[in-house]
């Protein structure tokens, strides 16, 4: 699994050796805190370059975000040997404010995106997450962000954006929304996912 770590504050370029997200969730650092979090999921691409669908949602959080909050940019890479995951092509091209950034780069689905949040929003102890998406993809996220974000004492709200699916991705959404009622109907998530830790 790719390693998670704090993304660049704000006014820095680059990522750097930054801490893991599972060692930051568990150090609780009572000066790490935050209103809101703005979150951009990735979206499933084989390509060494930032597909278009991901930067249509990484557009609409910078029209979003502001200067105070905390910016998660969640997503793999897609490829084994790939040198960049998803969060750090975002990252790469993100020009919106914020105080600070993380970066989930080991999130190869929408369930682990949701497992990351829900971890976060516990570390910073937020009250509001806004999480960008497709309006196709809302449906989805949306009844797994609910599952996960249960015990956080966070309420979530979505940003989507407009563009057309693909027939992959209606196709793919059809198969996971049934995946995804299952995890709804199997009860609350634990905190950290199945292993104690921070698993978007």
């Amino acid at each position: 699994e790719a390693a998670r770590s704090t993304g660049c504050a704000a006014g820095r370029d680059g990522c750097g050796d930054a801490p893991a997200l599972r060692a930051l969730a568990a150090a609780r650092s009572p000066d790490l805190t935050a209103d809101r979090l703005v979150v951009v999921l990735g979206y499933a691409s084989a390509g060494e370059e930032l597909h278009e669908i991901c930067a249509a949602r990484l557009l609409r959080a910078e029209q979003e975000a502001g200067v105070d909050d905390v910016v998660l940019l969640s997503g793999s890479a897609r490829r084994r040997r790939s040198a960049a995951s998803e969060a750090d092509l975002m990252a790469r091209s993100w020009k919106g404010r914020h105080r600070s950034m993380f970066l989930d780069r080991g999130a190869r689905s929408t369930y682990e995106n949701v497992l990351g949040v829900a971890e976060l929003a516990r570390t910073l102890g937020v009250r509001d997450v806004l999480v960008v998406t497709s309006g196709w993809h809302a449906r989805r996220a949306s009844a797994l962000l609910t599952w996960a974000l249960h015990d956080t004492g966070a309420t979530f709200s979505l940003a989507t954006t407009d563009e057309r699916a693909t027939l992959w991705a209606r196709l793919r959404e059809l198969v996971y929304r049934g995946e995804a009622a299952i995890r709804v109907r199997s009860g609350p998530a634990s905190p950290g996912g199945a292993d104690g830790a921070a698993r978007s």
